[in-house]
């Protein structure tokens, strides 16, 4: 984001600076998990690793949560992958495992922990930001209709109009923002672009009135 703002106003080099340091994700990398992990001061993973544990490196989350923060170029991840199908199978198997934790360095079970555990979708917390874009990981591997499943599913399982309707919460109006969103068919996965990845509409028809005085219509077919 960073970068972008900086081309736009001409600085080309902290452009460039900046783009370079986006990429820096890669060498956290590690191809034996499939997940991003900590590194010391001498650039060497530490021996212990488990892939359920909050905290330490992770911020309200463990890896699971906090391995696929790399909105701006999903393609460069799953070339870190030796296959297109191994990145699938990983976050196939994200969805598909007990939500299992253990509190690391936080010491005792947060809410969020609690939240995770409370839904049976694996480690996709949806109740917490850093997993709002998960389930479009499927569409950057090829694969929409599983994006599509599992957004259809998280909507109609985990939001419920009741005072206890959200999975998690509400964060000055995010996690009503993703489920907006997500109901009219497209979320903004990637922040400083202007493109939104297209999911599944909850509605046959959506109707949104631009402040420009446009009118966006969204219609389906066989949804």
């Amino acid at each position: 984001c960073i970068a972008q703002v900086a081309k736009m106003i001409g600085r080309t080099d902290d452009y460039q600076t900046f783009m370079e340091s986006s990429k820096n994700y890669a060498q956290l990398f590690d191809s034996n998990s499939g997940l991003m992990r900590a590194k010391d001061t001498d650039g060497n993973f530490s021996d212990s690793f488990s892939d359920i544990e909050w905290g330490h490196a992770y911020t309200e989350g463990s890896s699971w949560q906090n391995s696929w923060a790399v909105y701006h170029d999903f393609a460069g991840l799953i070339k870190l992958y030796d296959s297109k199908q191994a990145y699938l199978d990983k976050i196939t198997h994200l969805v598909n495992q007990k939500p299992y934790f253990t509190s690391g360095s936080y010491g005792f079970e947060i809410h969020e922990m609690s939240e995770v555990a409370a839904i049976d979708f694996g480690q996709m917390a949806i109740s917490n930001q850093p997993s709002f874009h998960i389930p479009y990981l499927f569409t950057y591997g090829g694969e929409p209709a599983s994006t599509q499943v599992l957004l259809r599913s998280l909507m109609r399982g985990t939001f419920k109009p009741t005072f206890t309707g959200y999975p998690g919460d509400e964060d000055h109006g995010s996690t009503s923002a993703w489920y907006v969103f997500n109901a009219m068919g497209f979320y903004p996965v990637s922040p400083g672009t202007q493109e939104y990845v297209v999911g599944i509409p909850f509605f046959d028809t959506v109707t949104v009135n631009l402040p420009n005085g446009e009118v966006l219509q969204i219609n389906t077919e066989n949804n």
